[in-house]
C-alpha cells in the first residue's frame, strides 16, 4: 500500500516550510521599518499635540465651534502627512514579502485543488500545518487517515 498523493505531500511540506521561513524573514526585514514608523508616530502626536491638536475621539465642544473643527481637521491632516514617508518605506519593505507569499499561496492552492482537499489544521491547538505523526507529511481534510497511517507504517513479514 502507498500513500497517497505522496509526491505532492512532500512538494506541499517543502512550499510550506518556505512559507514559514519567508515569515521569519519578513519578521527580521520589517522591524527596523516598523521602528522607524513608531519613532515618527511618537514625534507627529507630540507635534500634534504641541500644537494644540486635541486628544482621542471627536470633541463634542468642536461641534459647536466650526473654526475649531477646521483646525484640528488642519492638524490631523498635517500629522498624517508628516508619517507617510515612514509608512510608504514600510509598505515598500513589504511588498517582495507579498509579492513571493503569494505565489507560494497559489502553489499551494494548485496542489490543494490536485489533490481534492485543503491542508488541515490541527482541530484543538490550531497548529497548521498539521502533520501525520507518522510520516511527518502534510494531512488533508479529504484524507481517509487509516489508509495514510496502513501505508506508512511498516509491514510485518508473513509468517
Amino acid at each position: 500500500m502507498t500513500i497517497p498523493h505522496l509526491d505532492e505531500r512532500r512538494k506541499l511540506l517543502a512550499l510550506l516550510e518556505q512559507e514559514a521561513a519567508l515569515e521569519r524573514e519578513e519578521e527580521d526585514a520589517l522591524a527596523q521599518p516598523k521602528a522607524a514608523l513608531e519613532e515618527a508616530e511618537k514625534r507627529a502626536d507630540e507635534e500634534y499635540r504641541a500644537a494644540g491638536g486635541l486628544e482621542g475621539a471627536l470633541n463634542l465642544a468642536l461641534l459647536d465651534k466650526p473654526e475649531l473643527l477646521k483646525e484640528q481637521t488642519r492638524l490631523a491632516d498635517a500629522r498624517d502627512v508628516r508619517l507617510e514617508p515612514a509608512r510608504a518605506a514600510l509598505r515598500a519593505a513589504k511588498e517582495p514579502f507579498e509579492i513571493r507569499r503569494d505565489a507560494l499561496r497559489d502553489e499551494i492552492s494548485a496542489i490543494e485543488e490536485a489533490v481534492g482537499g485543503q491542508v488541515m489544521e490541527h482541530p484543538s491547538t490550531g497548529a497548521y500545518p498539521m502533520l501525520c505523526a507518522v510520516t511527518k507529511l502534510p494531512l488533508f481534510d479529504s484524507d481517509e487517515v487509516v489508509p495514510v497511517l496502513a501505508a506508512a507504517l511498516p509491514q510485518k513479514a508473513p509468517a
